[in-house]
């Protein structure tokens, strides 16, 4: 008769005892029979008469016995390197992610998954797919099947896992009751999903409205993180407890355990590790202080420009002069600024005048530049007020004129016209006109009055294509994809082009854009389902050779 190497229970190991204590069998007929050894016998045989030769216990002695007969050793999800909470549910999304990756695929996944803080090796991968019967890649299909919409380990919902819930009652035909029971949800909630959903109709709006991250006020951030990873640097044998004493009214005891562990040091070992990979601060000597003098000739050439305008002032006194003004102006602001200062009332602030005066400053500044703008915006204003004319008429004489000037006088041009004939030429409005049509380019015309829209590009258009770079934009997708296919470029004469859209109700002879829109598309949220789903409801078609991959959370 041959037993497996199982580990015995108490009730085994005691009914193993009284086989030699109360019936007298052999120790070794009984080791042999139970596949045991005497070791162990002996080992249990010491408990059982220590317990039977006390006389002073009260309580039942064979409790007493199956108590002390139990394993020491922790097994299951008491041993200390059992892999349970975040990890076993990191490794489970990612088996309905990708059913097809095997435990070593997982296993180095895991690995650069946020630095390796969530890393298992082979082994214990290969040990939570065996405990949750996924250990073969048809019993990971089989587990991706039943959960289509959401696994029973996440914490929450997606946008998008939300919208398709709301679809199993819509479409589907369930009952609001069966589709709660079925995804595990209050009718309350379902509720409040579809309220939200029915005020702007879109996967955005399904959003959570709680802060979290960065977000969130009570979020780690620099001013917290950095005094707490150099005092690990200085001190990786400190505990969070001694951490917490040292940062006392920094951060919290919770806070900086949380920290630790998202930054992988949690343990003795990985934070002696991460202060001996810091690089040494490297003892630089110090340069003797010295005095620095300026030389002999540039110190000249530093009072060679005050000489300067005296010298002008002779020489060439019309250019002294403003060399003189424009050199003493800022000076004179500077003194009657000091004394506007110090000649203050009582009632007023000091400081409050210097910013005051530092915010007149720049907005001088910036009034000086942007008058650029305006004084162009009087001079069309001005070229537009004039008004049109008439067309110049040919006379007998082989002059033209026109109404009110005699033939072959030329008019004279005074400073203003010339300005806003420059003007004119600057903005191109010579031509401007020259492409306007019905001979409108013959005459003087009113810009602000041209009508852009009428304008007609000539020749053949251009093939267009229209390329969009996405990055976890889920609430401004469906209306970048509405705006993008819904550009008037076709082409010219119903020539063959790009079709329009993949609808199947396309008509023969309709007009046929000129361009494509590429969408592309590197998010890790669920931006990527929402555009999909936008095309769908557009009534556009999708190839099954641009299947996006399917991603990983994280």
């Amino acid at each position: 008769m041959s037993f497996s190497r199982a580990r015995l229970s108490p009730q085994k190991k005691l009914e193993i005892l009284k086989k030699v204590f109360e019936e007298g069998l052999e120790v070794v007929s009984v080791c042999r029979l139970y596949g045991i050894s005497r070791f162990s016998f002996y080992k249990w045989a010491r408990v059982y008469k220590k317990v039977i030769s006390d006389k002073s216990q009260v309580i039942s002695k064979e409790k007493i016995l199956l108590k002390l007969l139990e394993a020491k050793r922790p097994r299951g999800c008491g041993h200390f390197r059992s892999i349970k909470g975040k990890r076993e549910k990191l490794v489970l999304e990612v088996v309905l992610k990708n059913p097809h990756w095997s435990s070593h695929q997982i296993s180095k996944y895991l690995k650069s998954y946020k630095n390796g803080s969530y890393y298992i090796s082979n082994h214990g991968v290969h040990n939570i797919l065996k405990k949750h019967l996924l250990n073969t890649e048809n019993l990971r299909i089989e587990f991706t099947g039943k959960h289509p919409v959401r696994s029973v380990f996440s914490a929450r919902f997606s946008d998008y896992e939300k919208y398709l819930v709301l679809q199993e009652a819509e479409k589907n035909g369930l009952t609001i009751s069966r589709v709660c029971r079925k995804f595990h949800i209050s009718r309350y909630t379902y509720y409040a999903w579809l309220k939200k959903y029915q005020e702007e109709r879109t996967i955005a709006s399904l959003a959570h409205n709680r802060p979290r991250g960065e977000d969130h006020p009570r979020f780690v951030g620099d001013k917290i993180r950095k005094p707490v990873l150099d005092l690990v640097a200085a001190n990786p044998e400190y505990s969070v407890h001694q951490l917490h004493r040292q940062l006392a009214g920094i951060s919290g005891h919770h806070a900086i355990q949380n920290l630790l562990l998202r930054e992988g040091l949690n343990t003795y070992d990985r934070r002696l590790a991460y202060a001996q990979s810091l690089p040494a601060d490297r003892q630089v000597k110090v340069a003797p202080q010295y005095v620095p003098e300026i030389p002999v000739y540039r110190l000249r050439h530093l009072i060679a420009h005050f000489a300067t305008v005296p010298r002008l002032l002779f020489a060439n006194p019309k250019k002294g002069i403003w060399y003189l003004v424009f050199g003493i102006l800022p000076l004179f602001v500077f003194f009657l600024w000091i004394r506007l200062l110090l000649g203050a009332g009582p009632g007023s602030s000091t400081l409050g005048m210097i910013f005051a005066s530092v915010a007149l400053t720049f907005g001088l500044f910036f009034f000086i530049y942007s008058m650029k703008y305006y004084i162009t915006v009087l001079m069309v204003l001005k070229l537009a007020s004039s008004g049109s004319a008439n067309p110049p008429v040919k006379t007998d004489a082989g002059n033209s004129s026109t109404d009110g000037n005699t033939p072959g006088v030329e008019e004279p041009v005074s400073v203003a016209g010339e300005i806003l004939a420059r003007v004119s030429n600057f903005l191109h409005l010579e031509g401007v006109k020259a492409h306007l049509p019905g001979g409108l380019g013959s005459q003087r015309i009113n810009p602000l009055l041209i009508n852009l829209e009428k304008v007609e590009l000539e020749g053949e258009r251009p093939f267009v294509s229209i390329h969009v770079a996405l990055y976890n934009e889920k609430r401004v997708v469906e209306r970048l994809i509405q705006s993008c296919t819904s550009q008037a470029w076709y082409t010219p004469g119903n020539k063959p082009g790009l079709e329009e859209s993949y609808k199947p109700g396309l008509r023969e002879g309709a007009r046929r854009a000129n361009y494509e829109v590429i969408l592309v598309d590197d998010s890790t949220d669920e931006t990527t389902e929402i555009a999909k789903q936008s095309l769908i409801d557009n009534g556009w078609q999708q190839s099954s050779a641009c299947l996006p991959a399917r991603q990983v959370p994280g």
